[in-house]
């Protein structure tokens, strides 16, 4: 399991290009479902591991377990079906998706439960992501969305690190990353 990085993104702005903004978070993510954020709507995941990884999603979904039946008859039929031939030994993510994620999104999955609010700071974001916050997934959606300011804060759970980050048309105006003081008891 990873540490995991509570993240606040506050979104603020004129109201349409808010609206446009909100629309396009939404996404869908790259096993389809809609959710208030995905980072896959500014920096898209790769169709060949998504593609994958929708077949593993959908057997999930089935069997209620990713990895029940890998390699057995009723698994290869599954894939076969599915345009699958022959069925993959593991999901997109263990296929090359890990490295890609790392590499494009800073982060090892897609923004973890994800929320939004309406309120008289802007849109507000909140959402976890496992073991750093997602700076290159801001910094698209700042490029992507000049007229908005985005202002992140983030803090890993043991409180080994914490910042601020504020974006704007692409370009970094403040970046503030600090070690957590452990509280004495």
């Amino acid at each position: 399991m990873p540490n995991w990085v509570a993240n606040k993104l506050v979104v603020t702005g004129p109201e349409d290009d808010l609206r446009t903004f909100r629309l396009k978070a939404e996404g869908p993510n790259p096993v389809g479902e809609r959710v208030p954020l995905t980072y896959h709507a500014f920096i898209p995941y790769p169709e060949e591991y998504a593609r994958i990884d929708r077949l593993f999603y959908e057997w999930e979904q089935l069997t209620g377990n990713p990895w029940a039946g890998i390699g057995s008859p009723e698994f290869q039929e599954f894939a076969r079906k599915r345009g699958f031939d022959p069925a993959p030994k593991r999901d997109g993510f263990n296929s090359g998706g890990y490295e890609w994620r790392f590499e494009n999104w800073g982060t090892k999955w897609d923004a973890t439960n994800p929320e939004v609010a309406e309120t008289e700071e802007g849109l507000v974001y909140r959402f976890l992501s496992p073991w750093s916050p997602p700076e290159p997934v801001i910094l698209a959606m700042s490029s992507q969305h000049p007229s908005l300011l985005f202002r992140l804060e983030f803090e890993e759970e043991t409180c080994a690190f914490a910042g601020e980050a504020t974006l704007q048309g692409g370009k970094v105006l403040e970046f503030v990353k600090w070690e957590c003081e452990e509280e004495e008891v």
